[in-house]
């Protein structure tokens, strides 16, 4: 058995440095970032993944693309790693790519609103389709901004009381202090108003409870 005793050989592991950023001791990012991608640095594919995840939280949106491209091959959890690849082209506003990644993981993510919450933002962003699925998806996760992302879709197809019904679903989940989905149900009142299907302030009395 090896007996490790030196700060030194604890520099190899990428553990040692997600510890270190964890205890918020200052690094530099972007000389690990090459030692890894040059493959002096000892790490598991979960280590990659987290590590990867600190250089996003601090803004090495280059770095965390290089290294992902490097391992992506060794990945036996190809959904944890596409979700990485999702957050890195999300950072680097390269919605496309990003949203056809996220479509290809909703399955397994499809209790993380952070992924179903994107499919839906990018899709309206770039006028893309949003399937009956996603939609049953935003709907299961229940929070405030899947159905305001929700009564948009609905609204830009004239839904009109499916547009309504979601934002006063979102209005009700909403912190008090939340003015983008507050000002979002008034100007779909707005826009809705003097339409039949537009009951909002019974809508919200009948649904306080949901």
């Amino acid at each position: 058995m090896r007996i490790i005793n030196k700060e030194s050989d604890f520099r190899k592991w990428i553990d040692y440095w997600i510890l270190r950023e964890d205890l918020d001791i200052e690094m530099d990012f972007k000389k690990i970032a090459t030692e890894i991608c040059n493959g002096s640095m000892i790490a598991t594919i979960d280590s990659i993944i987290q590590f990867c995840q600190k250089l996003l939280n601090h803004r090495f949106f280059d770095e965390a693309e290089l290294i992902s491209e490097k391992f992506e091959k060794r990945a036996s959890d190809k959904s944890s790693y596409m979700f990485l690849k999702a957050q890195i082209m999300l950072h680097k506003k390269r919605q496309i790519e990003a949203l056809d990644i996220l479509q290809s993981i909703k399955d397994e993510y499809s209790d993380l609103p952070y992924v179903i919450e994107n499919i839906l933002s990018l899709a309206l962003l770039n006028k893309r389709s949003i399937s009956p699925q996603v939609i049953r998806y935003a709907e299961k996760i229940d929070t405030a901004k899947a159905w305001a992302l929700l009564a948009e879709y609905y609204a830009e197809n004239n839904q009109k009381e499916s547009a309504m019904d979601a934002i006063t679903k979102a209005l009700l989940r909403s912190k008090s202090d939340d003015v983008l989905i507050a000002s979002h149900y008034f100007r779909l009142h707005v826009q809705f108003c003097g339409e039949d299907e537009c009951r909002s302030v019974s809508r919200i009395e009948k649904d306080t409870c949901a």
